[in-house]
């Protein structure tokens, strides 16, 4: 529902690793392994040392040998050493990858909203959020559940049953990043669409796109057919439909310039 346009129905909205480095080894018993490899050493010195005097080339290659397998023992030691000592980074640097969707499903906010669905209430059975302890606090509204979701960072602070646009009929809600406008009032009639509704706040194009209750005749009696639709289906023509109470609380406490994010 706008204040310009057309009549009822649902529509949509649209809101809005771990690495590690590899730590460098750290050999430990370095003295240990520097005595057997010295000791090793020395053998195989005194084995060439030998094999020279006698010019015996035998002797040489016997000595060069020996010299070569004492430097493997000592090798493979060390790498004992490592690999009981090391601890791979793979082991300890995993970081778990950031969420990244905020919205919860609709499993998870089941068991927090009202059932069955009652327009006439607030969508929760607890207290509205206090937004001046939410600085930080945002809109995402999610047309695939028809759900608007009240957030501060990635936690759900209230859960709200609505009504988007009718996607079906080319009048759905428009997706992306909005901002909430400076226009509000307490309610509205479009002749032409024959219906209006209470405590409505702008979000695009400046009276046009709304957040307001389910709508209402003339009279100002509500349009029962269409408030039963709430939560259950798209129903409106581009205006997100919140129930009774749930629209004058956001009239009320939603501050300018408050990002919503409908998708």
């Amino acid at each position: 529902m706008n204040l310009k346009s057309i009549g009822f129905g649902v529509a949509a909205v649209a809101v809005v690793i771990g690495g590690g480095v590899f730590a460098s080894r750290t050999y430990l018993n370095t003295s240990a392994s520097d005595a057997h490899s010295a000791t090793s050493s020395s053998k195989a010195s005194s084995s060439s040392s030998v094999a020279a005097k006698q010019g015996n080339d035998k002797e040489k290659e016997k000595a060069a040998a020996a010299s070569s397998s004492a430097a493997a023992s000592s090798t493979a030691n060390e790498a004992k050493k490592d690999s009981a000592t090391d601890t791979p980074a793979s082991k300890t640097d995993k970081v778990a990858a950031p969420q990244t969707d905020p919205t919860p499903t609709a499993a998870e906010t089941a068991n927090k909203l009202r059932s069955p669905i009652n327009w006439r209430l607030s969508s929760e059975d607890k207290p509205y959020p206090d937004v001046n302890k939410y600085p930080n606090l945002w809109i995402h509204v999610s047309i695939p559940q028809q759900r608007v979701f009240l957030m501060t960072g990635n936690t759900v602070l209230y859960t709200m049953y609505a009504s988007t646009g009718m996607e079906s009929v080319g009048a759905g809600t428009p997706r992306g990043t909005f901002h909430i406008q400076k226009e509000r009032g307490l309610s509205f009639y479009n002749p032409t669409a024959q219906g209006g509704a209470y405590n409505w706040t702008s979000f695009k194009d400046h009276g046009v796109f709304l957040f307001h209750s389910v709508p209402i005749y003339e009279n100002g009696q509500y349009i029962l057919s269409e408030a039963a639709k709430l939560g259950k289906q798209e129903a409106s023509h581009g205006c997100i439909r919140l129930s009774v109470p749930d629209a004058k609380w956001f009239h009320d406490n939603i501050k300018y310039d408050t990002k919503v994010v409908i998708d």
